[in-house]
């Protein structure tokens, strides 16, 4: 996970280094504007964005079963890296990559507090479907920290 991270932030950089139109991070809270005489050409920008897993995938502790299956289990936030076009008059998301953090837990019984997660994914059609793994750092009992994940994500500053 940490090798993933250090890839994810050296890729960053040298793409920052490489932009035209100044740093990668000048777009991050607002839109890109369209103009469409840049309607052929792609930019890199990094974006907040929201996920939700729709499925997360773990290690089973059952004896019949080597798989489980949570369906809407958490939901987390992150940063996404992704390759922008300009499409019909709006920025789209061709894919991207994102490191997020999951939260996920029962707060309706006493005392119990939130699980937190790190991931990485892998995100297509403006970054809606993403599919990636992640770590849990909470009581995952006698199966792995390690997880699969299909999640969907929301764009929070793409127009």
């Amino acid at each position: 996970m940490i090798l993933l991270t250090l890839l994810f932030l050296n890729t960053t950089v040298a793409i920052s280094q490489e932009q035209d139109d100044g740093s990668i991070f000048k777009y991050f809270f607002k839109p890109r504007p369209v103009d469409n005489t840049l309607a052929n050409q792609a930019h890199w920008d990094l974006k907040p964005i929201v996920q939700i897993p729709a499925i997360k995938l773990t290690e089973s502790t059952r004896q019949d079963a080597e798989i489980d299956a949570t369906f809407l289990a958490s939901a987390g936030g992150g940063i996404s890296l992704q390759h922008t076009i300009q499409k019909d008059g709006k920025n789209y998301s061709e894919y991207g990559a994102s490191l997020i953090v999951l939260l996920s837990g029962d707060t309706s019984t006493k005392g119990a507090v939130l699980d937190i997660s790190a991931g990485i994914t892998i995100g297509f059609l403006n970054n809606l479907i993403q599919l990636g793994t992640g770590r849990d750092f909470g009581s995952v009992g006698n199966r792995s920290r390690w997880f699969g994940l299909l999640s969907f994500g929301i764009n929070l500053t793409n127009n």
